[in-house]
């Protein structure tokens, strides 16, 4: 694949790429996510569907008092 992209970069972005970006289907994120509102905003054929990390609460509680994670901004 890098060999086709280094030869002509348009004609591998117009033929590979952007089919990847425009094909419809379900980008998984957490709610409330910076990634949910990425997805939202910058692929709207992609549909954002809500999913858990898999943690119980606990552990969620823990991981934010360790520090900051990615969130969505408000207003944005």
């Amino acid at each position: 694949m890098i060999g086709a992209y280094l030869d002509d970069r348009k004609t591998h972005l117009d033929d590979v790429v952007r089919p990847l970006q425009n094909k419809a289907e379900p980008v998984y994120v957490l709610p409330g996510s910076a990634a949910e509102e990425h997805v939202t905003r910058r692929f709207p054929t992609k549909t954002p569907k809500a999913v858990t990390n898999g943690f119980p609460d606990e552990v969620n509680v823990l991981l934010d008092q360790i520090g900051p994670r990615p969130r969505r901004t408000r207003g944005v």
